[in-house]
């Protein structure tokens, strides 16, 4: 009998697609409702995702969109049985294009805020991203959350208009906060030395330590956050929905997510391939 570590090595997308087709029990689809009807009859699925978000997604040098959404994508489609059809765009355009049917899901590390979920439906999370303090070791000596970083004169630095904009200037009124409005810039500050610390969302805090293994840098979680991410789908197709909901369950429960987070957060042999 296979272990959970020798599960995780052997079992492909394909794999996993036969398992959690008989554990869902969706030989076909035929479950109504127009999206479901929609990819039925094109025999694709479309899923858009925005490939600006390592290790969640991620454009090669070739233009192919790869990481753990991409492979969520790829195994979804497998259960389906129809051809994935990758749709990249940007992300502020993503839900509109699942309400209007332009595409048929969106998986792009997409946070389940409940304004969100005012306009589409979310299945998941498959990801519960906390927010994270990148920075010099020794700076992040003792700290366990944002607040800790106070009444230290560091440079801390975020994405304008994010949510880690709006937890820095609530948490840290009187450091000094520089707001960028690329994460790549901000991402370079630290590297340069022109900002002490990168307060952003995890996975991009994993991203650097992959890139830059020899920078010296370190990473902290806050404990006292957590934000779920999930597959954005439209509203009115609740039984797809749920058809998600079980295919992500099942894929956590048979241990293909834990592989999948190994292979993209603690492994950079993928790094050499994205632009």
């Amino acid at each position: 009998m296979l272990n959970r570590t020798r599960w995780g090595r052997w079992i492909s997308l394909g794999a996993a697609a036969v398992v959690v087709t008989m554990l869902v029990g969706c030989a076909s689809l035929g479950i109504g409702g127009s999206g479901t009807d929609r990819i039925e009859a094109s025999g694709k699925l479309r899923v858009g995702m925005a490939g600006d978000y390592p290790p969640m997604n991620a454009r090669t040098k070739q233009g192919t969109l790869i990481g753990l959404d991409a492979d969520l994508a790829a195994s979804l489609a497998a259960i389906l049985r129809v051809e994935l059809v990758l749709v990249e765009m940007p992300i502020a355009d993503l839900l509109d294009a699942v309400r209007h049917g332009e595409i048929d899901v969106a998986i792009s590390g997409l946070t389940m805020t409940p304004r969100r979920n005012l306009d589409v439906a979310f299945a998941g999370p498959y990801y519960l991203a906390r927010k994270a303090m990148l920075a010099k070791a020794e700076v992040l000596e003792g700290v366990d959350n944002v607040r800790d970083l106070r009444g230290r004169g560091l440079r801390i630095a975020a994405v304008d208009g994010g949510t880690s904009e709006n937890l820095v200037s609530r948490a840290l009124p009187d450091e000094t906060l520089i707001f960028v409005e690329d994460q790549a810039d901000a991402i370079k500050m630290v590297l340069d030395g022109e900002a002490d610390v990168l307060v952003a969302d995890d996975p991009v805090a994993r991203f650097v330590l992959l890139k830059y293994p020899d920078a010296g840098l370190a990473m902290a979680e806050s404990s006292f956050s957590a934000e779920p991410i999930g597959i954005a789908i439209a509203p009115d197709d609740p039984l797809f929905v749920n058809l998600v909901e079980n295919y992500l369950g099942t894929l956590e429960h048979i241990g293909l997510m834990d592989t999948l987070r190994e292979k993209w957060f603690d492994k950079n042999d993928w790094i050499s391939r994205i632009e």
